[in-house]
């Protein structure tokens, strides 16, 4: 059930609650865990797709636990399916639920290791627009102090049009640990897809043609 401040379907640039009437500036070397809870109150919506040969909805562990997570942040999960372990099958997978539905972050989860059936990474960069490194590494960085084979995951995340995808390991265990590695940026993260904090200067139109005719320095 969504929650009550939740924005209209389709909408992509999300209605934000400031506690104090403003958004405290983030650091110019990065933003503080205290700063990424007391920022904003976003409706983020998921869509989850467990990368899996073997797993169906009813025994995907790993899917079931993420769903229940994002659902402890007052998160929705709009779908959630199980795709075979083949890259053109995740690919259309990853097109659907990020052209289609009005998720904000498609979570993948397993395919992300070293067996050759393991090609998540390749599909996510199959239909990406471009990768957002930072939030892999943070996963690897936190996991790998838990676990040495955290360093053995190729996960990686990106961006497809508004659409954030992350991919998560396929062990409920490491999924969850994962998550918990970069769930209080994931709102900041929405927020800065949606276009906030990043509007272009006003007259940057008469900009562009200046440098365009060489009149810039």
């Amino acid at each position: 059930m969504a929650c009550e401040n939740a924005v209209t379907p389709g909408e992509k640039c999300h209605r934000m609650l400031f506690e104090h009437g403003t958004c405290a500036p983030a650091s110019p070397l990065g933003v503080s865990r205290e700063l990424l809870r007391k920022e904003v109150k976003v409706t983020i919506k998921f869509a989850i797709i467990t990368c899996s040969d073997t797993r169906t909805l009813e025994t995907d562990e790993a899917g079931q636990k993420l769903e229940q997570l994002i659902a402890e942040q007052g998160w929705e999960c709009i779908r959630r399916v199980v795709e075979m372990d083949e890259r053109p099958f995740i690919a259309g997978a990853l097109i659907d639920a990020c052209d289609n539905t009005d998720a904000d972050i498609v979570l993948t989860c397993g395919g992300s290791g070293l067996s050759l059936r393991d090609v998540t990474p390749e599909a996510t960069r199959d239909v990406a627009d471009r990768e957002v490194p930072g939030i892999a590494e943070a996963m690897r960085a936190h996991s790998v102090a838990i676990t040495p084979f955290a360093m053995l995951s190729r996960a990686i995340c990106a961006q497809r049009g508004h659409t954030l995808i992350i991919n998560l390991p396929g062990s409920t265990k490491a999924a969850t640990e994962n998550w918990e590695g970069i769930v209080e940026a994931l709102p900041h993260a929405v927020k800065m897809m949606a276009g906030e904090g990043h509007r272009p200067p006003k007259d940057l139109p008469g900009r562009i043609s200046a440098a365009a005719r060489g009149e810039l320095g």
